[in-house]
């Protein structure tokens, strides 16, 4: 028999596609993985387990990371059914916008692949708008406005308490054409 030790707890999260999964250094032999309630595990590939000496900052209290570099989405759906290329270069973790990648929308949201510490977004936008960003663990909503603006125009860095992030709504509009149009999203900011 088996001691088994949790050392990561993601349950209050729906978590899909790649995950990478950090905890403190130990000497491992067997590692389990265990779905509970709605939450099926479907493992379709290898898993790895490695040891990193990559600095890492990991939120105690929740074990998430707090991410160094750009986790905008390799691929952008909008509430409107569009999707959009981001043109990430995930080994360098660099967003380039190419100018034909633009987000519309009065109502943006993205979804990040896990659960991160998250305090900071940027994005440039094309025309002077007014938006509020909000943020959520989940599909279901319970969103928490964590900044606005209005009336600007150009790069904007939106920063706010670091908490656990899954989802990003930004909700916003043009002064001019009145279709909210942003792009180059960074997250966090960089």
């Amino acid at each position: 028999m088996r001691d088994w030790e949790q050392v990561i707890d993601r349950y209050d999260y729906k978590s899909v596609g790649l995950q990478v999964l950090y905890f403190n250094e130990r000497a491992v032999r067997f590692i389990k993985i265990t779905s509970i309630g709605y939450n099926f595990v479907d493992i379709s590939t290898d898993i790895e387990a490695i040891y990193s000496t990559d600095p890492l900052e990991v939120d105690p209290e929740t074990t998430l990371p707090i991410p160094k570099y750009n986790l905008f989405p390799e691929m952008i759906e909008t509430d409107d059914g569009n999707r959009y290329d981001s043109d990430c270069d995930n080994d360098n973790h660099e967003y380039e916008h190419t100018g034909d990648n633009n987000l519309y929308g009065n109502r943006i949201v993205l979804k990040l692949p896990q659960p991160y510490m998250i305090h900071s977004v940027k994005f440039w936008l094309w025309e002077e708008s007014s938006y509020e960003i909000e943020v959520s663990t989940s599909e279901e909503g319970d969103w928490t406005e964590v900044y606005s603006e209005r009336d600007v125009s150009g790069w904007r860095t939106a920063t706010f308490d670091r908490q656990p992030v899954m989802f990003i709504k930004i909700v916003g509009e043009s002064s001019d054409s009145g279709y909210f149009t942003l792009s180059a999203l960074q997250c966090p900011a960089t």
